[in-house]
């Protein structure tokens, strides 16, 4: 388990307790591509090192997701909730891109920020 912790200081809710950061393009291409489930306090963390617009695609996802987007300033920009893996079908492919430029990617198991009652415009600390 990795010690880093990311808190939501404006509802005081513990969001994730075992953070894995995504640090090489290796890693941030695979993601979470292949992963059968996650723990609910489990959250991968993409680092672009400053604000823009990364996309991001399910290839190769077997679970559902939700997708974080958190500016330099650690806030929430956007939030896509429950996003399903891709078909095989090209025509039904889509690339997720946030509203707002956003340094860091948070995905986690799908309804956690709705569980969390986490929404955009929140702030965060970690």
């Amino acid at each position: 388990m990795n010690s880093m912790k990311i808190k939501n200081i404006s509802n005081r809710k513990l969001i994730a307790s075992d953070i894995e950061e995504a640090r090489t393009s290796f890693q941030k291409s695979k993601g979470l591509m292949w992963r059968k489930n996650l723990p609910d306090d489990y959250g991968m963390l993409f680092d672009f090192g400053k604000d823009r617009k990364e996309g991001f695609w399910m290839l190769f996802m077997k679970i559902p997701i939700d997708m974080i987007f958190i500016n330099s300033g650690k806030e929430i920009v956007d939030i896509k909730h429950s996003i399903k893996h891709m078909s095989l079908n090209p025509l039904t492919w889509r690339i997720y891109y946030p509203k707002k430029p956003a340094r860091w990617v948070l995905e986690m198991k799908a309804g956690s920020m709705k569980r969390l009652k986490t929404k955009i415009g929140d702030n965060l600390e970690f």
